[in-house]
């Protein structure tokens, strides 16, 4: 199976969630390494978008990274509603009991921005994290008319 992550050019061989751990997110609460990626390019870029001011988009560079997760990985879905989505603690909690405490690789969650899509959250701290590889890299180019 392969996922997208999209991240500065310097961090994209990066797999550790390191950026997780120093700011926190939605599914993990600071000092908690954690990879997020999607299920699909697009799904990612969108996730980039939502998250990052024009003025940094314009003017940094980006890398789509796609990875390749071994079939052999299972994951978590976790069958989260709209509501407890949009709460930022309540998903922490979450991916705190289904996989940190449990001490599982990965979980599969709804985007918030696209709840019919998935993205997959990587446990950083896992020893199986390094069975992710990455496969290849681009250089993202997003359209001109977003910044219109």
């Amino acid at each position: 199976m392969e996922v997208y992550r999209i991240t500065k050019s310097q961090y994209a061989g990066d797999l550790s969630g390191y950026g997780a751990f120093l700011y926190g997110g939605r599914w993990n609460k600071k000092g908690v390494h954690t990879l997020y990626t999607s299920s699909h390019r697009s799904l990612a870029l969108l996730e980039l978008m939502a998250h990052t001011p024009i003025s940094i988009l314009k003017n940094e560079a980006y890398i789509i990274s796609t990875i390749d997760v071994p079939d052999q990985i299972s994951f978590e879905d976790i069958d989260v509603s709209e509501e407890v989505l949009k709460d930022i603690a309540a998903c922490q909690l979450l991916a705190e009991e289904n996989m940190f405490q449990k001490n599982k690789l990965a979980i599969i969650v709804p985007s918030v921005l696209v709840p019919q899509e998935k993205n997959y959250i990587f446990n950083g701290s896992h020893s199986e994290i390094e069975r992710l590889k990455i496969t290849d890299q681009r250089e993202l180019e997003i359209d001109k008319r977003y910044f219109i």
